[in-house]
């Protein structure tokens, strides 16, 4: 029954229908209340520098664009990332074809369709989904230069100028760097034929040094925020920043990336060494930086096309390999892979899309007809001012309880951060609490509560 619907899949007819209905379904999960969701701040954020027009980068621009067009709104904030989003899927399932065969583009596709993290991304105005896209893009065409031994300069600069723009949203897409790097080192084990000459590596690397010298100039806020802000600020140990990685890959998805991860490397077929490159290298490197550097699980996102690359090869070489009834391990492997995200999908969007409601809080107060005179004490006040016109002080704060009677009521919204020292003992003898929006974010719990205060 496998080998038929293989053989079916491989059929060009068959492969754009599949790749179509695939493709629906990814933009009716991406669609589904993406814009209920509260914003959080790095949505802000997002907002913010796409006001600001020296800022070139693809994902301020649309950002710019949508909202100059439809007014600044939760849709029209995240219209970008959801375009971008969906169209990943078809994109991916091309890519695939050439690079590997017709079933493993379509199984991947449909890995990355029901993804959680990648609908997650999806579904916000922030710039991971495009370096998703284009540092992928420049990943295969990477490949696609220097597959063979020899370098094809065209794919080369194509490669180039895509992870150019995948950097211009953010520098963490150099994690590229090494992954080209290991490639290069690599290639020549794969195949005696695949020799490189040092005038080609020397003439890689001077055609990367000069494209450096071009990017670099563009982002030296990116790279001065780094170093100032990042550098010296270690907030993940190395270890829970992969778990934290796996977790949103999907355990499913990488256990069987593992599993798959000793098979391929003893076939050491190219293309497939390069997906296992694509899968791991970014984490070795994030690990080490996170060493030394505030890192965030974010900051892996484009390893998730090499995982399912690897959960699509092990589905594949389960069905060519498997006799008779062992058809079923590779089918009821496949299900898991798109049955288990689907579940974390159902909890996602139970917990408000994994972000606090800052929506529903900021409605709470205005439920309780407050005055001009009132005040809210909260972090990021950037988030409240978008919900409501109310003064806000931005928690923490050197203001102290007693500085705060010359308002009406004072609301105090706690959210990611908890109150702490005599503004907690205030919030404990001078407030009721009148709306609580705690949320379960996959193994931690967000809590959230807004007070209403009454001064003395």
């Amino acid at each position: 029954m496998s080998h038929r619907i293989v053989h079916s899949i491989q059929k060009t007819a068959v492969g754009w229908s599949a790749i179509i209905v695939i493709t629906l379904i990814a933009l009716g999960l991406r669609l589904y209340r993406f814009d209920t969701f509260s914003l959080w701040i790095d949505e802000m954020y997002t907002l913010r520098d796409a006001l600001i027009r020296d800022k070139p980068q693809l994902t301020f621009t649309l950002t710019r664009l949508f909202t100059s067009q439809y007014g600044v709104s939760e849709w029209s904030l995240r219209l970008p990332s959801l375009l971008i989003g969906t169209i990943t899927i078809p994109i991916t399932w091309a890519l695939l074809r050439k690079m590997f065969d017709p079933l493993v583009a379509i199984i991947a596709a449909a890995i990355l369709a029901v993804s959680p993290w990648h609908i997650y991304w999806s579904q916000n105005a922030r710039f991971y989904i495009s370096i998703f896209l284009f540092y992928n893009l420049a990943l295969v065409t990477f490949y696609w230069a220097t597959e063979d031994g020899k370098v094809r300069w065209g794919w080369l600069a194509l490669s180039t100028l895509l992870l150019g723009v995948a950097v211009a949203d953010r520098i963490t897409a150099l994690v590229f760097v090494p992954v080209a790097v290991a490639w290069l080192l690599i290639g020549p084990i794969l195949r005696p034929s695949f020799h490189w000459k040092p005038v080609q590596l020397q003439k890689i690397g001077l055609f990367a040094a000069i494209s450096f010298g071009i990017i670099a100039p563009l982002h030296t806020t990116q790279f001065s925020g780094f170093f100032s802000y990042f550098v010296g600020a270690s907030n993940y140990h190395p270890i829970m920043l992969v778990g934290r990685i796996a977790a949103w890959i999907g355990i499913p998805l990488f256990i069987t990336g593992v599993a798959t991860t000793g098979y391929l490397a003893v076939k050491r077929s190219p293309a497939e060494t390069i997906a296992l490159l694509a899968a791991w290298v970014p984490l070795v490197a994030l690990s080490v930086i996170a060493t030394f550097t505030m890192t965030f699980p974010r900051y892996g996102f484009m390893v998730l096309f090499g995982w399912a690359i690897l959960g699509a090869i092990a589905v594949r070489e389960l069905i060519h390999r498997l006799p008779g009834r062992g058809q079923w391990l590779a089918i009821g492997v496949l299900a898991i892979l798109l049955i288990e995200p689907l579940i974390q999908y159902a909890n996602y969007q139970a917990a408000d899309g994994f972000r606090p409601n800052w929506q529903a809080a900021y409605a709470e107060i205005d439920a309780q007809s407050p005055t001009p005179q009132d005040l809210i004490i909260a972090p990021w006040p950037e988030i409240g001012r978008f919900y409501t016109p109310l003064p806000h002080i931005e928690w923490p704060t050197d203001v102290t309880p007693d500085q705060v009677e010359q308002y009406g009521r004072t609301w105090l919204v706690e959210g990611m951060w908890t109150f702490t020292g005599e503004w907690r003992d205030y919030a404990d003898t001078h407030c009721r609490v009148t709306g609580i929006y705690d949320q379960q974010r996959l193994i931690q719990l967000i809590q959230m509560r807004v007070y209403s205060c009454t001064p003395d």
